[in-house]
């Protein structure tokens, strides 16, 4: 097995480039990154989104997390730090 790229790669960066995000062609995965740097956001976005996945930003989780719910995302990538 490949070691991971990077602390968050785990699932991603072992499909291979081109394969779809999903085994159904017609669903698109939908992630949510949130980080209070909005360059790794721009980042993750870009790189995501080259993927097929489509992509949610928050800078900060809110105490309001009805609204992440409204998002229903099927993977969420948080920066605790």
């Amino acid at each position: 097995m490949t070691p991971p790229i990077g602390p968050i790669s785990y699932g991603l960066a072992y499909r291979p480039k081109g394969t779809p995000a999903s085994s159904d062609s017609s669903v698109q995965r939908h992630v949510l990154a949130i980080n209070d740097n909005v360059d790794v956001l721009a980042l993750f976005t870009e790189l995501l989104e080259e993927e097929g996945y489509r992509v949610s930003t928050q800078v900060y989780v809110d105490k309001d997390l009805k609204a992440i719910e409204d998002l229903a995302p099927d993977l969420i990538n948080l920066d605790d730090m």
